[in-house]
């Protein structure tokens, strides 16, 4: 993919901080019945363009430049998954499982987090890590805008929200089962829950 797809991708990643904002302001039950319906129409089109080569073509047509090659059909009526479909099952699994603030930060860190790291990794990117193919220079500006937006965003110790932000972007390098919209979030959420269970520090 060409750094200018790349811009308009993460571009993408940018619109989506709706997700936390809705996740902040809106009532638990409204936000998940929000994210469920998303969750829902995405997979139903991602199922609609696995089984019908007209929806298919149209897809391409208008989302083709965006989209990376693990989000093709290996096979005429194979079903994936696409990135954007994932992010909003990881946000409504997030809404879920874990109070709003957490799910809330973890996204912020993933959408930021991950566009720094597309971004510089394919501008700049020159050193590659051994165990994955993302970029020593990638990582670092993940972690650098991670750890900035989770120290401004509120509800969670300082010292919290930047392990989160480390770990985020840990979760991001390995090459984990999960897709990394789950994988890098659940990272961020499951380090900020465990860590004040540990230590028992409340939110302010």
């Amino acid at each position: 993919m060409t750094f200018s797809r790349e811009l308009m991708r993460k571009g993408l990643h940018l619109a989506a901080l709706v997700i936390p904002w809705g996740m902040l302001h809106l009532d638990r039950g409204a936000a998940l019945a929000f994210l469920g319906a998303a969750v829902a129409a995405a997979l139903l089109a991602d199922w609609a363009r696995a089984r019908s080569p007209a929806i298919q073509s149209a897809v391409m047509f208008l989302f083709g430049k965006l989209m990376r090659p693990g989000e093709f059909a290996s096979a005429p009526g194979s079903f994936v998954v696409n990135g954007a479909t994932w992010t909003l099952v990881s946000a409504f699994f997030l809404l879920l499982v874990f109070p709003a603030r957490i799910a809330a930060l973890a996204m912020v860190i993933f959408l930021l987090g991950d566009a720094a790291s597309g971004l510089v990794g394919r501008r700049y990117g020159r050193i590659s890590w051994r165990i994955s193919d993302r970029t020593v220079e990638g990582t670092c500006a993940f972690w650098a805008v991670a750890l900035a937006a989770a120290l401004i965003m509120p509800g969670t110790a300082a010292w919290i929200a930047a392990a989160s932000a480390l770990a985020a972007g840990a979760a991001e390098i390995l090459p984990g089962p999960l897709d990394d919209n789950l994988q890098v979030p659940a990272a961020a959420a499951l380090t900020v829950f465990f860590l004040e269970l540990v230590v028992a520090v409340p939110s302010y």
